[in-house]
């Protein structure tokens, strides 16, 4: 086992060195961090799913048991009960988006006999389906057509660039960051490593976010807003839930003050509950393979919460 002791001295946010525990060989997943453009999301999740173990990683995010007061017996979590009763697909603990959905697979292998871990993510997969959500970018026509070949990347493959110890900064940055961390730091924008893209389900709300967050970018000569439909296999969308990744604390006050997100395109307003649908993760990257159609979209003027974008 390789010493991972030195994590923290890299890490940006709050996480443990307990979570990244080597079990695998790691010379495949540090060709596909170095050739992430070349390579599907799926690979670089079995990859990781290889290398790591999950137990150590679920047991450094994953909560099975919560106390309570008096003599009230402790309560079990669905962590607990999804490792009490599948010790044997611990490894699925890495992988975020089945974690996201692991009451309704809980459900699921009550009537599926499904031992090996790989076997169960492509039937669960199956089952749950694909759905359509929508990206906006402001980009180049060169940007756009790049992405239409190489898929669209988060921000930690877009920005690793040469960094020469870039599967410790993986480590580091991603896998011993505790989950909650890396997506509360991606909402607010701050996570300069972040492994999250961001997707909505609302055509509007994507071209009004897109334009809004690329607005110095749109001032640039030659850069444009670009909508991308995106098809994904509903187990590879992150969104908030109570088990899993929670509310950022800012939407935590919205969401509990009733407000809403309110954006606006050519004029039009539309009101949205802050809900998977609004927002939802895509770990890694999105495929170029599910781009459905990239398009560029006439707009005249866009707002998102009351903040106009030119």
């Amino acid at each position: 086992m390789i010493d991972t002791s030195n994590l923290s001295k890299m890490r940006a946010y709050r996480g443990r060195d307990e979570a990244v525990n080597i079990v695998g060989n790691r010379g495949t997943l540090i060709d596909l961090l170095r050739n992430s453009q070349t390579h599907k999301r799926q690979e670089l999740i079995e990859a990781v799913m290889s290398c790591y173990s999950g137990t150590f990683y679920g047991d450094a995010n994953w909560q099975k048991v919560i106390g309570t007061w008096g003599n009230n017996p402790e309560r079990i979590t669905i962590h607990g009960v999804f490792s009490e009763q599948n010790p044997n697909l611990a490894q699925l603990n890495l992988d975020q988006g089945v974690v996201t959905h692991l009451p309704e697979l809980v459900e699921f292998l009550k009537s599926h006999e499904l031992t090996d871990y790989l076997a169960t993510r492509e039937s669960f997969k199956k089952y749950l389906g694909s759905k359509t959500v929508w990206r906006g970018m402001v980009l180049t026509d060169e940007e756009a057509e790049r992405m239409k070949n190489e898929g669209i990347e988060s921000d930690f493959f877009r920005k690793s660039g040469n960094v020469s110890p870039l599967i410790e900064n993986f480590e580091a940055n991603v896998l011993s960051v505790y989950f909650n961390e890396v997506v509360e730091r991606h909402f607010h924008g701050e996570n300069y490593w972040s492994p999250l893209v961001s997707v909505s389900f609302h055509k509007d709300v994507a071209i009004a976010v897109g334009r809004h967050f690329g607005g110095k970018a749109l001032a640039e000569e030659g850069k444009d807003l670009y909508l991308f439909e995106i098809q994904i296999p509903e187990i590879d969308l992150v969104y908030y839930t109570e088990h899993a990744a929670r509310l950022p604390s800012k939407l935590q006050d919205l969401v509990r003050n009733g407000t809403h997100l309110h954006v606006s395109v050519n004029g039009k307003g539309s009101s949205f509950l802050w809900d998977k649908h609004t927002e939802s993760y895509v770990m890694y990257k999105i495929n170029p393979d599910e781009i459905v159609e990239i398009s560029k979209p006439e707009l005249s003027k866009t707002s998102w919460n009351g903040k106009f974008s030119p």
